[in-house]
């Protein structure tokens, strides 16, 4: 097919916040597009940025031609707007987003600015689709399209994690792995000590507490050191995930 001229607006725009994607080329997002935005580390409140999102893959990805591609590009915060001059991109009237011009659909490549916004305490996220095709003029499974999501935080904004489709980062399974380890020792000791020696849970805990105690109030440097090196080992530890 060919990408429309006009660019994603009016009910292409609406097709695209209901998260439906371009249906109008092909049913279903297909990972061979991927999708790329170029953004620094972080942003300053106010600052102008020139960004750069361009994707490859899908049909003739490596020919040139008329109609090749696509794009449509919406941030959560700040304004986005084409490069003066630029006649590649557009703004659509009354829209935030911006999206391929009709001199634009025969690239895979485009240059806009984004103006952050007066807080750089938050993350912005980047809402991008990017749709390629084959350029024959019929609609079909043919032309390729996929979506892609792109954070970018503020200098002052609390670190986040990416995590896809709900999986645990490397840092939060090291943390639960030691949690549930700790509490399965704990439960066992305990457990073990209640059936060997035939006391109760409380009975249990008072022993412990006899031999915890004297750690917590000595005042041996000795075992003061001790307690130091274990505290900072943990510490460690924990700075370090």
């Amino acid at each position: 097919g060919d990408s429309v001229s006009s660019g994603i607006t009016g009910s292409t725009t609406s097709m695209v916040d209901a998260n439906e994607g371009c249906p109008c080329h092909s049913s279903d997002a297909t990972s061979d597009v991927i999708i790329a935005l170029n953004l620094p580390d972080n942003f300053t409140a106010g600052e102008t940025y020139t960004l750069t999102l361009n994707f490859s893959g899908g049909p003739n990805d490596a020919s040139e031609g008329d109609n090749r591609g696509g794009f449509f590009i919406r941030a959560s915060h700040g304004i986005l707007a084409p490069i003066e001059n630029d006649t590649h991109v557009q703004k659509p009237s009354g829209e935030s987003h911006l999206t391929h011009a009709t001199e634009g659909n025969d690239y895979r490549e485009w240059n806009f600015t984004w103006t952050a916004p007066e807080s750089d305490n938050i993350i912005v996220a980047f809402t991008t689709y990017g749709n390629s095709v084959n350029g024959d003029g019929n609609v079909g499974n043919e032309d390729h399209w996929n979506s892609a999501t792109f954070n970018f935080r503020g200098v002052n904004a609390a670190a986040v994690v990416d995590i896809d489709h709900g999986e645990l980062s490397t840092p939060q399974k090291l943390i639960y792995a030691f949690t549930i380890i700790a509490v399965t020792l704990g439960v066992v000791i305990v457990g073990n000590r209640m059936v060997t020696k035939e006391q109760s849970f409380e009975e249990v805990l008072k022993d412990y507490w006899k031999y915890t105690y004297p750690w917590l109030t000595t005042t041996d440097h000795k075992y003061i050191g001790i307690l130091y090196i274990v505290t900072g080992f943990a510490w460690f530890f924990i700075a370090g995930v």
